[in-house]
């Protein structure tokens, strides 16, 4: 064993050590976090300083993330790309959620005063409709304060830790003819149907499955590369799932995670070039395996089968369920670890991703009538 390995093996059975270690983790992160906040305050005094109030209707993609998770980001890009195409003819302005939160009385002040009462404003897709997400602020002060626009919130989770932020969310945006919910999985689709059962409800597929069917990759393939993530979201242990990179460490393997490191003010360019470096590097392999809900879907992007694990709550394997119907032959959901070796091992024999080429089923059957949808 490493002296490094000696020393990981030592802070793991120190209780003291490990304690001491997340409360530095933890400052750290208050400090970074209130920097973001300051830089992010300055970015969206900037942003706004030369808009002017308009009579032509606007869009607005409101709560843009601000961090290097490449799933969050490739869904900004989806988006913003989807608006373009929908909407050629109208400006599209944005605003990253810690703008608004860091300095909540000039954003109010600022989107007070450039709203116009024909805009539409787009939320961000993501694991947000909860109750108690960060985002969850500028959600209600947003439907509250602009009760005619149009709200559409793309492609999101709904799961509540209780009944209590569940009440909460209905009584805040029940019975609005105004807003639109697009939940991404089967799960959250019924939960949505049952909480506004009057309104507009559409499911949609997470808005990177946009991507799916269009780029082509022609290298060789070889291995299985295993993106996993490494967050209270998880299902396994790292001991549960040893067993299984074990077994494949004599073949081409690596393991990564969709939230890379890079830096949080790294423009859209730097962010699409990193996407797609990421989305090539799935396609160089014959298999993925990965219990992350972007990993997933860009494994179908690359054209590469991938095995699904499970993790702490629905929103993988029910949002698999998505592609399991339309591209069975790519995807399989393992209920365990030894179903995953069993998987794995099935793709590894085969020549799965140069025998079919997936299409743009979820861009042409979802993302286009979604405006329809919207507007009708």
């Amino acid at each position: 064993m490493s002296v490094l390995g000696k020393i990981k093996k030592v802070i793991k059975k120190n209780d003291a050590i490990r304690s001491l270690g997340r409360q530095i983790l933890k400052i750290r992160s208050r400090i970074r976090l209130r920097d973001e906040y300051r830089y992010r305050i300055n970015e969206f005094r900037k942003y706004f300083a030369n808009v002017q109030p308009s009579d032509k209707p606007r869009l607005w993609h409101a709560c843009v993330p601000h961090h290097g998770n490449l799933g969050d980001r490739a869904q900004w890009l989806c988006i913003h790309k989807w608006l373009q195409e929908q909407y050629p003819d109208r400006e599209i302005l944005e605003f990253y959620s810690l703008g608004y939160l860091g300095d909540k009385r000039f954003a109010r002040k600022t989107l007070k005063k450039l709203v116009g009462p024909n805009d539409i404003i787009f939320f961000q897709s993501g694991y947000h409709f909860t109750g108690e997400s960060r985002v969850e602020p500028i959600y209600h002060w947003m439907t509250k304060t602009f009760k005619n626009n149009k709200f559409v919130f793309m492609p999101v989770t709904f799961h509540f830790r209780n009944d209590k932020l569940r009440q909460q969310s209905m009584a805040r945006y029940g019975g609005r003819k105004s807003i639109v919910f697009i939940p991404r999985d089967k799960k959250s689709y019924d939960t949505a149907k049952e909480m506004f059962p009057d309104q507009k409800v559409f499911a949609c597929p997470d808005v990177v499955t946009t991507m799916i069917g269009k780029l082509q990759f022609d290298g060789p393939r070889e291995g299985v590369l295993f993106c996993m993530r490494n967050d209270t979201e998880k299902h396994y242990t790292d001991s549960q799932l040893q067993p299984l990179f074990d077994k494949f460490e004599n073949v081409r393997h690596e393991i990564c995670d969709t939230n890379v490191p890079m830096s949080n003010r790294s423009n859209a360019q730097e962010f699409e070039d990193a996407i797609l470096g990421q989305i090539k590097k799935f396609a160089s392999y014959k298999c993925v395996v990965t219990d992350r809900f972007h990993g997933t879907i860009f494994s179908l992007v690359a054209n590469t089968p991938v095995v699904v694990l499970q993790t702490a709550d629905h929103k993988v394997t029910s949002g698999a369920d998505w592609f399991t119907d339309v591209f069975p032959d790519f995807i399989r959901k393992a209920k365990d670890i030894d179903e995953a070796i069993e998987d794995v091992e099935y793709y590894l024999e085969r020549n799965v991703a140069e025998e079919k080429r997936l299409d743009d089923y979820f861009s042409r059957e979802y993302y286009g009538k979604l405006r329809q949808f919207i507007e009708e």
